[in-house]
């Protein structure tokens, strides 16, 4: 990547609105801006941080391109570290492309995916986790996984890291001090210290990974998948609880022969609701293909909603499903209760765990919320996660963590075991680089390339 050049990019979703940003990044920033914009004073002769209002005029023909206010920053105090100006147009695609495309003709170059944030993480004013936090927050679909992306983005994780750092540093120290003296062996006082170091690392480590397992389902999302035989209604619940007609419903059963999903915000939490095919014995190809993928689905659920239909008798194919997923997390629906009630609930409640079974009527919304409130106490196992510390949402990073615990363990066993200084400081070295693979001070281009390339362009 050549970090000398002067870049630029939409940084607005494409489409129609009010306003569209145009972005620019790099040592000509300010000199292509001026020679773009006619206002009241140049943008070289302004203060930094400072909005101007005037108009983007072609300079080869002189034709007004549209009115705009154009935003100054000069580096190193901006979000990549460099000169950047943003101009801030009128949101059609064809005046925004016009804008673009005298940028670039001024001798900015389109920008990659990701790469004003890259420079961000290349000129230090954010460190990788950080920088991934960016994406993650662009992401979110609740509230939740907001917060957890907004503690990352402000540093909240890389603390975490700066401290387990600090006492493996503490820890490297005092073992290579020891190795120089070769006779001897490490001092109980030096092991001591090194190894109460090497605790503070590990309890820090642990109570990241502890959390990790939620903190990857609150970025992803969680999946609730509706099951039960046809014609029970669960397309109809799927529909009211997305709060839209996303799913065919008709009183003709088997009418949905494919899986459906869609990303919703439910109790403030991330969730990716599915709507099934109905579990029966069809006959056709159709039929059994879409039975196929149901059961696909459930086996990755983090939670299945069986449906039943309280204004018919509990049937054999209910009680097949019910025995089916027994062994998964499971809420018992019991759907149009706004009908005549014809399910014998006692001999329901029998069958299955209490607290379990809700009662709905997807068509009016009765009980909907106690649904919700239960779904979300489930997921979390009755324990909200505190956001408020940092929570480790990324795959990748768990694994640095994973790697960095046991590169530590082994480095305390070979100085409590064995006494083995020199493999202790290289595990303890390997620690350091897998801790370095989260901020980005042992990353290499590979992993930038992957992780950057995740991004939209104009980020």
């Amino acid at each position: 990547m050549v970090l000398n050049d002067t870049i630029a990019a939409i940084s607005t979703p494409v489409g129609e609105g009010a306003i569209a940003i145009v972005r620019t990044s790099g040592p000509r920033s300010i000199v292509m801006a001026d020679r773009l914009f006619r206002g009241k004073n140049k943008l070289s002769a302004v203060h930094s941080h400072t909005v101007h209002h005037g108009q983007v005029v072609d300079p080869e023909t002189g034709q007004v391109v549209d009115d705009v206010l154009v935003s100054l920053m000069k580096g190193p105090a901006t979000y990549t570290g460099e000169d950047l100006v943003e101009i801030n147009c009128h949101g059609g695609q064809l005046v925004t492309q016009k804008i673009l495309q005298l940028v670039i003709r001024s001798g900015a170059r389109l920008a990659s995916p990701g790469e004003f944030t890259r420079r961000a993480f290349l000129n230090g004013r954010l460190d990788l986790a950080q920088a991934e936090a960016v994406v993650d927050l662009i992401r979110s679909k609740a509230d939740v996984s907001l917060k957890v992306a907004m503690r990352q983005l402000s540093g909240g994780l890389s603390k975490d890291i700066a401290e387990i750092r600090r006492n493996l540093i503490d820890a490297l120290a005092l073992v290579e001090t020891e190795i120089d003296f070769t006779d001897q062996e490490l001092g109980i006082e030096a092991g001591d210290q090194a190894i109460v170091a090497m605790g503070g690392a590990e309890k820090i480590i642990c109570r990241l990974l502890s959390g990790a397992s939620i903190g990857e389902k609150l970025r992803e999302g969680y999946t609730v998948v509706i099951v039960g035989r046809p014609n029970v209604g669960k397309s109809s619940l799927f529909n009211a609880m997305l709060q839209t007609n996303r799913a065919i419903v008709t009183e003709i059963p088997g009418t949905t022969r494919d899986t459906i999903s869609e990303s919703i915000e439910l109790e403030g939490i991330p969730l990716r609701l599915v709507d099934t095919a109905g579990l029966h014995a069809g006959q056709g190809l159709v039929e059994r293909e879409g039975v196929r993928r149901t059961r696909q689905q459930m086996s990755s659920a983090d939670l299945l909603l069986v449906l039943l239909d309280g204004s018919e008798s509990i049937r054999r194919e209910d009680r097949r499903i019910l025995k089916e997923t027994e062994s998964q997390r499971v809420f018992i629906v019991v759907n149009k209760i706004d009908l005549e009630r014809v399910l014998d609930l006692k001999d329901l409640e029998k069958m299955l765990p209490s607290g379990r079974v809700f009662y709905t009527s997807a068509k009016q919304g009765d009980g909907l919320g106690d649904v919700a409130k239960a779904i979300k106490k489930e997921l979390f196992n009755g324990h909200e996660p505190d956001v408020s510390e940092a929570l480790v949402s990324n795959v990748r990073h768990r694994d640095a963590l994973q790697g960095a615990l046991e590169n530590t363990c082994r480095a305390r066993r070979q100085i409590t075991a064995s006494n083995k200084e020199e493999l202790a400081a290289v595990d303890l070295r390997e620690a350091l680089s897998a801790l370095g693979e989260i901020t980005g001070e042992t990353c290499n281009e590979e992993i930038l390339d992957n992780i950057f390339s995740q991004f939209c362009v104009g980020k």
